[in-house]
């Protein structure tokens, strides 16, 4: 079977308790989830990524990952303790998925440049596609709104 090649990345909004996960397989489009969490963290929607990524592999698929998470890398590779329990247990998710699905992967890291996932959730916060998904309430878009004016004075 052909060696896919798949970019993931993660963003939390801890204002919003919201967060984004998107992977992109090379040459297709990208895969955004947008989930409530008040207890999140950008690594564990990193970690996210990576989950939702195996689970809409077909069964037996090969893949290499990209990330431009240091830590993420380190800890799939097994390099770096996982200290956290949030982490951990997506760790243990991501086996379980990888296990029953027959996937086989390997992590490796990529500068923030070169990954197409984090351009993407980039964009999608510059046009604020983000606040469309009601990631930021409308009292919280207004109180930047104001902010900004604030300064411009």
């Amino acid at each position: 079977m052909t060696k896919l090649k798949a970019y993931v990345d993660g963003s939390y909004y801890p204002e919003a308790h919201k967060g984004v996960s998107c992977f992109i397989i090379d040459g297709q489009k990208p895969v955004v989830l947008i989930e409530s969490n008040p207890f999140g963290s950008c690594n564990q929607f990193e970690y996210l990524a990576v989950l939702n990524l195996l689970k809409n592999l077909p069964i037996g698929s090969n893949v290499k990952i990209y990330s431009d998470s240091a830590l993420l890398v380190h800890q799939l590779r097994l390099e770096w303790q996982i200290r956290n329990a949030r982490l951990f247990k997506l760790f243990g998710e991501i086996k379980d998925v990888a296990d029953q699905k027959g996937i086989e992967y390997d992590i490796g890291w990529v500068s923030r440049n070169d990954n197409p996932a984090g351009h993407h959730l980039e964009r999608m916060r510059k046009r604020k596609e983000i606040y469309g998904h009601s990631l930021f309430s409308a009292n919280h878009q207004n109180q930047l709104a104001e902010q900004k004016t604030l300064a411009r004075k």
